[in-house]
């Protein structure tokens, strides 16, 4: 297989993976940005900020703050200020919020664990390490460096 031919499979898969987690979001009614976000802060018990959410998302503070007061008006997250910053306000889950997170991101979270539970030790380590070279390279190459001289 040709490097071009890498390129475009790698690319299908990830657009499939984007598609897949969009499609399970759906199915609770919820964009895949609105279930990040909940996922965000399911996993942060000690509270999660806006800033947080800004940057998992890769979202403009108005679209998280949008995604967020839509979360608010349903009642699955509160804002409450910062004990350790009072100037920074965090988000936690309501009681409807951790029932709901319990349903679809405890879900979420068997299922990628059951999926690379069945990748061998080594196909999980290769994985990893593979994805974050790559994502290094990318990152590189669109930074100004590495060997941009080569083409497709």
């Amino acid at each position: 297989m040709e490097i071009d031919q890498h390129i475009k499979s790698w690319y299908a898969q990830w657009l499939y993976i984007e598609y897949l987690y969009s499609k399970y979001a759906g199915r609770y009614h919820l964009t895949r940005a609105t279930m990040t976000a909940l996922d965000e802060i399911y996993h942060h018990e000690d509270g999660c900020s806006q800033k947080d959410i800004c940057c998992v998302l890769n979202m403009p503070k108005q679209t998280v703050s949008s995604v967020m007061s839509n979360l608010e008006k349903k009642g699955f997250v509160y804002k409450k200020d910062s004990a350790v910053d009072k100037r920074l306000r965090l988000y936690y889950l309501t009681q409807s919020g951790c029932v709901l997170c319990e349903k679809i991101i405890a879900d979420l979270d068997k299922i990628e664990f059951e999926a690379f539970n069945q990748l061998s030790k080594k196909d999980r380590e290769d994985f990893t390490r593979i994805n974050e070279r790559l994502t290094q390279l990318i990152e590189q190459g669109m930074n100004g460096g590495g060997n941009n001289g080569n083409t497709r």
